[in-house]
């Protein structure tokens, strides 16, 4: 027993290519310290987490939690994307959010300069993004706007080759950025 509790001693625990160590857990706990993805995303993952193990506290059973990462591979094949948006092909790899028919809602985050956080909700039903912008002193929604057009464009395409209904409309989400009645970070 001994010797395995020595083993656990030494493996470092690794978010997103980042080591969690005594400053992460620093960081996460003192007011006014800028968060990284990883903080988000393990927060993400946390939800994510308590709605499999306890999905009688989830209500909304049509809403998916898929994480930073899905924002962010958005973001790597946008430029490409662009080049050919009717016959462009999206990886095998969207498969594993596991977005069905039943998913009406995704929950994400995404970075504006690298350290201010976003909530997105994507809501499918009704073709919109509604960002959460709780740093609206410093970012106004214009500031904000473009972060979000890409996912805006994107999204009806890929929902169209996940599902395969190629009758499926792809004109661009519509986009709403609600900054009132949140905390503000400056």
């Amino acid at each position: 027993m001994t010797e395995w509790k020595m083993s656990n001693k030494n493996k470092k625990l690794i978010i997103n290519e980042e080591r969690v160590n005594e400053k992460w857990f620093s960081d996460l706990e003192t007011p006014g310290t800028n968060l990284s993805k990883t903080h988000i995303e393990a927060g993400l993952q946390l939800l994510e987490l308590r709605k499999r193990n306890n999905p009688d506290l989830f209500l909304n059973k049509t809403a998916l939690v898929v994480g930073v990462k899905f924002l962010e591979e958005i973001d790597e094949l946008y430029v490409e994307f662009l080049d050919d948006k009717e016959g462009f092909q999206f990886a095998s790899g969207f498969d594993k959010y596991n977005i069905e028919k039943n998913i009406t809602f995704l929950y994400s985050a995404i970075a504006v300069e690298e350290y201010y956080w976003l909530g997105i909700v994507v809501n499918l039903e009704k073709r919109s993004i509604t960002a959460f912008n709780s740093a609206s002193v410093k970012f106004t929604d214009a500031n904000v706007g473009p972060y979000l057009n890409a996912y805006a464009t994107v999204l009806p395409f890929m929902l169209r080759n996940i599902s395969r209904d190629v009758i499926m409309d792809t004109s661009k989400f519509s986009i709403k950025i609600v900054s009132d009645c949140l905390p503000q970070i400056t």
